[in-house]
């Protein structure tokens, strides 16, 4: 079932970017909660790549040659 889920490419354009993973206001309340710049930050991450992809990937730690 390769290649049947969205998956992160290997480099996006500014205007990507600012489409996808830009955290609005909404998003920094959401974050404001969470204590500890780390945790924050890694909660922003699974926040867009989940609304980005859709899913929670299971491994990311994949080739990309392999896709």
């Amino acid at each position: 079932m390769k290649g049947d889920y969205p998956r992160f490419k290997a480099s996006y354009s500014q205007d990507e970017l600012v489409e996808h993973f830009h955290l609005d206001a909404q998003d920094r309340i959401l974050l404001s909660g969470i204590r500890g710049d780390v945790n924050r930050n890694g909660a922003a991450v699974l926040l867009k790549s989940l609304l980005y992809l859709g899913y929670s990937p299971t491994d990311l730690n994949h080739d990309q040659a392999d896709s």
